[in-house]
């Protein structure tokens, strides 16, 4: 569950494409709320002591898209004996974040209001398409692009290790109204990465 309201996004991770969606959604200096695991640090003994949960507002430094963690400088804290300073938290399913922006940048706008346009499947039937309506389905790259540019593009079809290494065209094919399909596995994957289904033929 993704939803915005005012200048807040309320996020709950129920799913991988919600998984490779938030990231997307944060930037430096954003503001997010939600629980984290820490260390307690001892002066007294000089040495970590419990691990343990509670609730931080933390400012956003850096996300990394390959480990699916979010870097920041913890503002507040619940526990008080829990340090502020720098804390890394990953991002997975059922995690719960409030994320609080100065300024929504039109990507992300785009990506929030497009959320019903991206669907994340297992596997892909590649024979199948191939079958039906070879001539609509593109693999080449430079035909995928311009199947962009044209907006004759019908869907994007995506290999999950190469999503964020595609962010423009995503974003360009979203503009142009395409749906976004992610494949995690498969023949897909293994032979092509990256396709176009286009909406005629081309």
């Amino acid at each position: 569950m993704i939803k915005i309201l005012n200048n807040k996004i309320y996020c709950r991770i129920d799913n991988e494409l919600e998984l490779l969606i938030l990231p997307l959604l944060l930037e430096r200096f954003d503001r997010i709320e939600m629980k984290i695991v820490r260390n307690i640090y001892s002066k007294k003994d000089g040495k970590f002591l419990d691990r343990v949960e509670t609730y931080a507002k933390i400012i956003v430094e850096k996300v990394n898209l390959e480990k699916m963690r979010v870097i920041g400088k913890i503002e507040e804290v619940a526990n008080d004996r829990v340090q502020k300073g720098f804390h890394g938290e990953d991002l997975k399913i059922g995690k719960e974040i409030i994320i609080e922006k100065k300024n929504l940048r039109e990507e992300v706008r785009l990506i929030l209001e497009k959320m019903n346009s991206f669907e994340f499947l297992k596997n892909f039937n590649l024979n199948k398409v191939l079958s039906e309506s070879p001539s609509k389905f593109v693999t080449d790259l430079n035909k995928v692009d311009e199947s962009i540019e044209y907006g004759i593009i019908e869907k994007l079809i995506i290999c999950k290790e190469e999503f964020f290494n595609n962010l423009d065209r995503i974003l360009k094919a979203l503009k142009k109204g395409a749906k976004i399909l992610i494949i995690s596995d498969g023949d897909f994957c293994k032979k092509i990465k990256i396709a176009s289904i286009l909406r005629f033929e081309y």
